[in-house]
């Protein structure tokens, strides 16, 4: 997607923004110095190294730590940040940073060209397991020119390159060499970025504290003297918190909670379009769901999608087959490919082997960090009951399911499916790093080529109407083939009390609060 196509999607945000400071003063407001943010997490980390850490909690506590070299606006347009410019050659095969000076990193030591070099080789380097690693992958060396200036050099052409750097699982974030080099395998431990805040303390499954940058290099910012993340993991916990004013954000509203926050005058709530989903992948490798026709009859004819978006999210979703959501702007409507038929996804199951004297038995994997896991779960055992089909609901904590999954082709799976949410995607091949085969974290074990050759068409197609028909030839694969499966897009909701200013929503691209105050 190019920034244009960016653009267009942009306003929708900034109508979006606007709907939800109806009501709030339009006068400018001298912002207060001062105070710390209250900000709830619902689960814990896994670590504390942005480029190497799976899971959205992560990068919700260390985008706060952390800076990138682009960036981008929460209306999505792509700015600078730890570069102050950049030169993409005319054959894009390289594209030349010029480098802020004067900045560093929390430990003293200078953001310059051969850290940028150090950050780009780490994430490339497969040791490293980054999730970020498939989605710069076009990236084949990079280059300190000299003290300020740096260059990547690409494969190959890569539309999406400068996106893929400045959101992307919200972006490439530049952490210390000295620090990662001194702490070595415990720097999970020890984060140490270039950004408005500094990591001071982790209580496992208590909260995070963050202190303020006294020498950030944005001047006036930030405002807030620091930031105290809190694990709650019970998400009417959270809500009565916010509503005593123990809290002041919640980062993810859970649908169930909508209804309740809106009517409580003390609190803002924040949403945009669905770039992101809820899905639902088997291992694609084990029994019962290497067969094609059990896949189609479980997850194409034997669920009701209409009705998980109807009742999970109270028509807040729609029901969702592409592999794209339907807020991004490559979305092709597929949902016609599997209607609601009982029928025929009994048939299928009958020419699998399955029965009533032989019925499908399966485990179905969910986390508890949200009730919607559990309700959807629940849903889907009821449908899936009707076509004699058998569902065992698992349940364990977020840490414990994102390490289940985290699984490269070919890695030992212990689950049948899994049921949980994405990260916003807002171009096609945010996907592929759980998707193509040889990504770190192909969660459905796909070992199907063509979906590789797909991805890497699109990204070296410069024409936008043609990438336009590879985003379409991708998803009417992958949905014919269910090599994965989405339910419903997924709506993202934040919630802050009325009294936090200048909050910017990004709609889960990213979470950034160097501008927030508190009138307080």
């Amino acid at each position: 997607m190019r920034p244009r196509d960016l653009y267009a999607l942009a306003g929708v945000f900034t109508l979006l923004a606007l709907l939800a400071f109806a009501g709030a003063s339009g006068a400018a407001e001298r912002p207060k110095q001062g105070g710390i943010l209250k900000v709830a997490l619902d689960a814990d980390v896994k670590g504390l190294d942005i480029q190497a850490t799976a899971g959205k909690e992560p990068r919700w506590v260390l985008e706060h730590v952390h800076n990138n070299i682009v960036t981008i606006t929460p209306d999505f347009q792509l700015v600078p940040e730890l570069a102050e410019r950049w030169t993409v050659a005319d054959d894009g095969l390289s594209i030349t940073f010029e480098l802020r000076q004067g900045v560093k990193f929390h430990d003293g030591t200078p953001w310059n060209a051969e850290a940028f070099k150090f950050n780009i080789e780490r994430v490339l380097d497969p040791q490293t397991k980054s999730p970020y690693r498939q989605l710069i992958q076009p990236i084949n060396a990079a280059q300190a020119i000299d003290e300020y200036r740096a260059k990547v050099t690409l494969a190959r052409p890569y539309r999406n390159i400068l996106l893929a750097l400045a959101s992307y699982r919200n972006g490439l974030y530049m952490v210390s060499p000295a620090a990662v080099k001194q702490w070595g395998k415990d720097y999970q431990l020890h984060p140490v970025g270039t950004g408005p805040f500094v990591f001071k303390e982790w209580v496992a499954h208590s909260h995070i504290t963050l202190e303020r940058n006294p020498h950030y290099f944005k001047q006036g910012l930030p405002h807030l003297d620091g930031i105290q993340l809190r694990v709650v993991t019970d998400p009417i916990a959270r809500t009565a918190a916010l509503r005593t004013g123990e809290l002041d954000v919640i980062n993810e509203l859970p649908p169930t909670m909508v209804q309740i926050m809106e009517k409580f005058p003390g609190a803002r709530i924040y949403t945009g379009p669905e770039l992101a989903f809820l899905f639902a992948p088997f291992d694609l490798q084990a029994p019962p769901f290497n067969d094609v026709r059990v896949r189609k009859a479980v997850a194409g004819y034997g669920i009701d999608r209409a009705d998980i978006a109807k009742r999970a999210f109270f028509g807040r979703a729609t029901p969702l087959v592409s592999v794209v959501p339907p807020g991004s702007p490559d979305y092709l409507d597929l949902n016609e490919m599997y209607p609601y038929d009982p029928n025929r996804a009994r048939a299928l199951l009958k020419e699998a082997g399955y029965g009533p004297d032989k019925p499908l038995t399966y485990t179905l994997l969910i986390d508890n960090s949200s009730p919607l896991f559990s309700d959807i779960a629940t849903i889907l055992k009821e449908q899936l009951k009707r076509i004699g089909v058998v569902v065992k609901i698992e349940m364990v904590d977020r840490v414990t399911r994102i390490s289940r999954i985290a699984k490269a082709l070919g890695e030992p799976r212990d689950f049948h499916q899994v049921i949980s949410g994405a990260s916003t995607r807002v171009a096609l091949d945010q996907n592929a790093y759980v998707m193509v085969t040889d990504a770190s974290w192909n969660v459905a074990n796909n070992a199907d080529k063509k979906v590789d050759e797909l991805y890497a068409q699109w990204g070296l197609t410069l024409d936008d109407a043609k990438a336009r028909k590879i985003a379409e030839e991708l998803q009417r694969y992958v949905a014919d083939h269910l090599i994965w499966v989405n339910l419903t897009g997924a709506p993202f909701f934040q919630v802050t009390r009325t009294y936090v200013k200048d909050f910017p929503f990004y709609n889960q691209v990213k979470l950034r609060y160097e501008t927030v105050w508190l009138d307080k």
